[in-house]
């Protein structure tokens, strides 16, 4: 199931741990990355119309739960038909963990560990939810030592059936419950104090008190047997705590602790004061037993001196009941000396301390701005821990101190409830994006899109530059600013001038030319004149037209002014078509030039018999220049002629001054 999407939310990452009815594991939520706790329902459960109910009842009603020693639910769903809820990851160990790792824990921890799992199960009992399966491995102990209780409500009330199944949850389970749990009679909180008490017996002894090869067998010494003081197995544990684990592990639910709040009540007096503390039931019975053994003592020394002289008699009984005087007098100042201390101790544990309010709960003190030691310091004073702290980035508060509380600041609380803090880390910081060559709307969302803002915007007018782009930023790229900063950024803004064109001169006389050239700003540069093939007039200018120029340019325009051909000659010549050819000949007629290359003046791809004939005329300006021509049909040459150019010819700068040579066949 590994990498399997789970209802298209969450991704399984690993297997946590398997329980009776579902199957935990490790999950990454897809929308945020944010790591939880994914419980699904085990396939066999699928079907199974009251367990079904029961998960769904009882996970909305936890789903209402919310409290730093508990492990919230986040969501809840169904896939493949199996439901499955979604609860915060803790990364830690289990309670039971901790237990098997270090054996006996020490005071401090027990403490601890039972005050962060009363104060859940406080809550819970508030909103009449009854946990019903308390053991150390529902115990999730974060890294920084906070504790949550899991699995709420999941657990079936165990009977009969339940006990006969098979798994390691199942027996795990049975070693905590209550007498009641175990005879499936009805419970209440008291029975989750009842396994609170054993949890509490397995954290200071290291061992469990009742143990058998079978859940029925450990089942019936919950229900038969006391188990050994646990003052009898760790001698190093005070009297105080073991009295208060007897007392929650009462047979009776009527002797044991009524409500988790006294349970707490007594644990902090024992954190107070572990070498005086005891439990109001315990100290009772303890001065009844001492008293008992006194009045036997007193019989069995009247009946001894029974058989004594008379005198004697008297004399030892004066002197037994001076003792007896005397030791009543120092039982009795013993009393009171205890009954003194027990009321200085209630004054100085109950006395409002600073912050405490009269009912006993603490009013949460107002810490943002301070620094984390500080903050922690003025919470612990306050009888408050201090959960796991939260880091953010803060624009307002230095990095270091406190930027938000949970809960809010006179919010009350009990006794070592926790704080969770969140502290700044100072201003986020943001890379500086590239901004060269964006335009100025660019720049700015590229800005804002790492949490950075626009600056001044500085402009520049220039044609040297790429316009309306950036060409300069305050920051270089890549480097490192804090969120929010503004960055300044330098913009290039195209200077608008009117452009000058050349114009086209080709063809004009050399006054047009000159004339055209000084009406568009322009200067006259060289005219060159010179005989040539092309018709009298300009056929060249530099710079060539269409060229652009600014208007402070100097720029000078040459041109080159055809006269034209100074002796100009022409020539013709005739060719008859042979009336002996067949249809549709093809027919051409070439010219041979002086190094023997032929180039094709005409030609017909169809003719046909008594087709008119074909004159060829050519211009020279060698007089009786000579030309030879042949005729070609079908690719035979069937006739040749030379031409002779003597007749002069008048020039006119409406014609080229020489007839075209036309270009070869390739």
């Amino acid at each position: 199931m590994i990498n399997e999407i789970i209802d298209s939310r969450y991704q399984i990452i690993s297997k946590l741990g398997t329980g009776s009815t579902s199957v935990v594991y490790k999950a990454k939520r897809m929308s945020d990355g944010e790591i939880v706790a994914i419980k699904i329902m085990r396939e066999e459960f699928v079907d199974n119309d009251e367990c079904i109910d029961r998960f769904l009842r009882e996970s909305q009603a936890l789903s209402k739960l919310s409290h730093p020693n508990i492990r919230n639910v986040l969501d809840l769903g169904q896939t493949d038909g199996a439901y499955y809820i979604v609860t915060e990851y803790v990364d830690g160990d289990t309670l039971k963990d901790i237990i098997k790792r270090e054996k006996v824990l020490p005071l401090s921890e027990v403490i601890d560990y039972a005050l962060q799992i009363t104060a859940g199960l406080a809550h819970a009992h508030e909103n009449n939810i009854i946990h019903r399966d308390i053991k150390p491995q529902n115990m999730l102990v974060s890294l920084n030592g906070t504790l949550k209780v899991a699995d709420f409500g999941i657990a079936r009330v165990l009977s009969q059936n339940t006990l006969t199944m098979a798994g390691q949850d199942v027996v795990g389970s049975v070693h905590y419950i209550s007498p009641e749990q175990a005879r499936g009679s009805h419970i209440d909180a008291r029975s989750d104090i009842y396994s609170v008490g054993v949890v509490l017996y397995e954290m200071a002894t290291g061992e469990l008190p009742f143990s058998g090869n079978e859940p029925v067998t450990v089942a019936m010494k919950h229900i038969n047997q006391y188990p050994r003081k646990p003052k009898d197995i760790n001698h190093d544990i005070p009297q105080g705590l073991n009295d208060i684990i007897l007392k929650c592990m009462a047979k009776d639910p009527n002797s044991r602790y009524q409500n988790v709040d006294a349970l707490r009540d007594d644990l902090m007096q024992l954190a107070a004061n572990p070498e005086t503390f005891a439990v109001g039931a315990a100290a009772v019975a303890s001065a009844a037993k001492e008293n008992k053994a006194d009045n036997v003592t007193e019989e069995q020394d009247e009946e001894a001196v029974s058989d004594k002289p008379a005198r004697i008699r008297r004399v030892e009984q004066k002197m037994v009941k001076k003792a007896r005087s005397k030791k009543q007098i120092m039982l009795i100042g013993g009393i009171i000396g205890a009954i003194i201390a027990l009321i200085v101790l209630m004054v100085v544990i109950f006395t409002p301390k600073d912050g405490v309010t009269p009912s006993g709960k603490v009013a949460v003190p107002d810490v943002i701005g301070l620094s984390e030691s500080d903050a922690q310091k003025k919470l612990k004073d306050s009888s408050l821990r201090v959960g796991e702290s939260l880091v953010e980035y803060s624009l307002t508060i230095p990095k270091g101190c406190v930027t938000k509380q949970d809960p809010a600041a006179n919010t009350e609380l009990a006794v070592r409830d926790v704080v969770v803090l969140t502290i700044s880390n100072g201003p986020k910081p943001c890379t500086i994006p590239q901004l060269i060559n964006l335009t100025e709307e660019q720049a700015k969302l590229a800005l804002e899109a790492v949490g950075l803002k626009l600056g001044t915007v500085h402009e520049e007018k220039t044609n040297a530059k790429a316009a309306d782009r950036v060409y300069e930023q305050q920051y270089k790229y890549n480097s490192l600013q804090a969120e929010g900063t503004t960055v300044d950024i330098w913009v290039a803004r195209a200077v608008i001038v009117e452009k000058r064109v050349v114009p086209d001169l080709t063809g004009m006389t050399q006054e047009a030319a000159t004339e055209l050239i000084s009406s568009k700003g322009f200067l006259v540069g060289g005219v060159h004149l010179e005989y040539s093939t092309f018709s009298p007039g300009v056929y060249q200018q530099n710079p060539a037209a269409g060229t652009e120029y600014g208007p402070d340019e100097n720029i000078s325009i040459t041109i080159w002014v055809s006269k034209g051909i100074e002796n100009l000659y022409s020539g013709s010549i005739t060719f008859e078509i042979p009336d002996s050819i067949s249809a549709n000949s093809t027919m051409e007629i070439v010219y041979v030039d002086a190094e023997n290359t032929e180039h094709i003046v005409n030609q017909a791809d169809s003719i046909n018999p008594g087709a008119p004939p074909i004159t060829i005329s050519y211009n020279s300006n060698i007089k009786d220049e000579q030309r030879l021509y042949y005729l070609k049909i079908n690719g035979q040459i069937v006739d040749s002629k030379t031409m002779i150019c003597s007749e002069p010819v008048v020039q006119s700068s409406a014609t080229p001054a020489i007839t075209p040579t036309p270009t070869p066949n390739p």
